[in-house]
C-alpha cells in the first residue's frame, strides 16, 4: 500500500525528514546538566516542574531539563533516573527515553497514528508543552520510544520560550484537522493580556572565547544533533521497525568490535541512527550515544584543546562505530551516555570514512564539498 503524503508517493503516510532530538535520564542529574551546559555549552530552553505529579520525589529529582544547541525548542531532554523508575515502573532502569523524528506537517502526525498502532505498540499522542509540537510515540521491538513530531517550537532573537500561560494549548488526544495556527495562538494569548515572557537561560560563564569572530563562554558551538547509536539484542530483528515503519534506509551494514551492526539514514546523511547489538555494551562502557556537530574544523580542534584541559572524560570507542564521520571524538558526562563531537558528517555515497585521530591532524583541511552532509547552521553563533 502506498499513501499520498502531500502529492508524493509514500509507503508510510509520513515522510521523515531528521532526526530531530534525544532524550534520556541519568542518576546524577545536576552533574549532567553542568556537563552539558559548562562543559559543552549547550542552553537550558524550559525546566519543568513535576513536584505535584511525583510528590513522593524529592524536586532535585522530580524536574525535567529541556536543552537546545541552536532555535530548536529542545535537541536534547533530559530527566533524573529515579524519575522514570518511580513514576513508571515497567520502564525502571531504562536510559533512553525517545529518540524523535521530525515529519513535514501535522497531517503527517494524526494520518501517522493509526499506522503507527497498527505496525507497532502506541505510547502517546497530541501535543507537548513545553515545545510546542504535535507528536506520535511509539516503541520499537526493544523498547526504545520513537517519536514522529511536527511543529516545534523556535527559539528566537531574546532566547525565550513560550509562556506557561500558552500551554492551554496542549492536547492528549488525536487532535481534529485543521488546527489554528501559531500565528493565531500568539494573537489569542495577546487578547487574553497573558505575559508572553516565556524561561530565558541566564548564562553566568564569561565570554572569553574569540569564536570566528564572536565572543562565547567556550572556544566552539554545538550546532545540530547529528545521530544516535541504540544498543539491540538483534540489529537485524530490529530492522523492520525502523524501515518498514517509520520508513529509514539502511545505508550499510558493517562489523563494530567484531559484532554486526546496521546504519541508517532519513535524508542523505550517510547516517542518523547505528543499532549495535546490546552484547557490546559491557566492552563499550556506555549505554547509548548520540554525535553533534560543530560549525568549523578549527572550533573541532579547539573544542578538542578545551575539554581536555577541563579533565573531561573521553571514552576510546572504537573507530568503527562512525563510519561517514571524518572527525570526531567522544566525552562523556556522568551519566551512561558517550557523546561525539564531529565535523565533516559524509552523504550516503561518500564512501564511508572513518574518524581520523585527533592528535594527528593537521591545522587545516580542504573541505568535503558534496561528500559531506553539511546543513547551514541558521542563526548567530550566540
Amino acid at each position: 500500500m502506498t499513501f499520498n503524503v502531500g502529492g508524493l508517493k509514500a509507503e508510510q503516510p509520513f515522510i521523515i525528514s531528521r532526526l530531530g532530538h534525544f532524550g534520556y535520564h541519568t542518576p546524577d542529574l545536576a552533574g549532567t546538566i553542568r556537563f552539558l551546559t559548562e562543559d559543552l555549552g549547550l542552553q537550558l530552553s524550559d525546566v519543568d516542574d513535576f513536584t505535584t505529579r511525583v510528590p513522593e520525589l524529592p524536586k532535585d529529582h522530580a524536574t525535567g531539563y529541556f536543552v537546545r544547541c541552536a532555535h530548536d525548542h529542545h535537541t536534547l531532554v533530559i530527566g533524573s533516573q529515579m524519575l522514570v523508575d518511580t513514576r513508571e515502573p515497567a520502564r525502571k532502569g531504562a536510559l533512553v527515553n525517545q529518540l524523535s523524528w521530525q515529519v513535514g506537517s501535522l497531517k503527517q502526525v494524526v494520518d501517522g497514528v493509526d499506522f503507527l498502532d497498527k505496525n507497532a505498540r502506541l505510547r502517546r499522542i497530541g501535543r507537548d508543552a513545553p515545545g510546542s509540537n504535535w507528536h506520535a510515540y511509539a516503541y520499537c521491538p526493544d523498547g526504545y520510544v520513537n517519536e514522529i513530531f511536527y511543529g516545534m517550537e523556535q527559539i528566537g532573537w531574546d532566547g525565550r520560550s513560550k509562556p506557561s500561560s500558552m500551554y492551554d494549548r496542549a492536547f492528549h488526544d488525536l487532535p481534529p484537522l485543521p488546527q489554528i495556527s501559531e500565528y493565531q495562538e500568539v494573537e489569542d494569548a495577546k487578547a487574553r493580556g497573558d505575559d508572553l515572557d516565556g524561561y530565558r537561560y541566564d548564562e553566568e560563564r564569561p565570554a572569553t572565547y574569540d569564536v570566528e569572530g564572536v565572543n562565547l563562554p567556550q572556544p566552539f558551538k554545538l550546532t545540530r544533533l547529528a545521530r544516535v547509536c541504540l544498543f539491540v539484542e538483534d540489529p537485524e530483528a530490529s530492522l523492520p521497525f525502523y524501515v518498514d515503519t517509520l520508513g529509514l534506509t539502511v545505508t550499510e551494514r558493517r562489523e563494530v568490535a567484531g559484532a554486526p551492526s546496521i546504519f541508517l539514514r532519513a535524508g542523505d546523511e550517510h547516517h542518523s541512527l547505528a543499532l549495535l547489538p546490546a552484547s557490546l555494551k559491557g566492552d563499550f562502557g556506555i549505554g547509548a550515544a548520540c554525535s553533534f556537530a560543530v560549525a568549523s574544523f578549527q572550533q573541532l580542534r579547539d573544542a578538542y584543546d578545551y575539554l581536555s584541559a577541563r579533565g573531561v572524560e573521553m571514552p576510546a570507542l572504537p573507530e568503527e562505530m562512525s563510519p561517514g564521520i571524518s572527525y570526531g571524538f567522544w566525552v562523556k558526562g556522568p551519566e551512561n551516555v558517550a557523546i561525539q563531537i564531529v565535523y565533516g558528517a559524509e552523504t550516503y555515497d561518500a564512501g564511508a570514512s572513518l574518524p581520523a585521530a585527533m592528535d594527528a591532524l593537521p591545522e587545516t583541511i580542504v573541505h568535503g564539498g558534496r561528500r559531506w552532509h553539511d546543513p547551514a547552521f541558521l542563526g548567530p553563533l550566540g
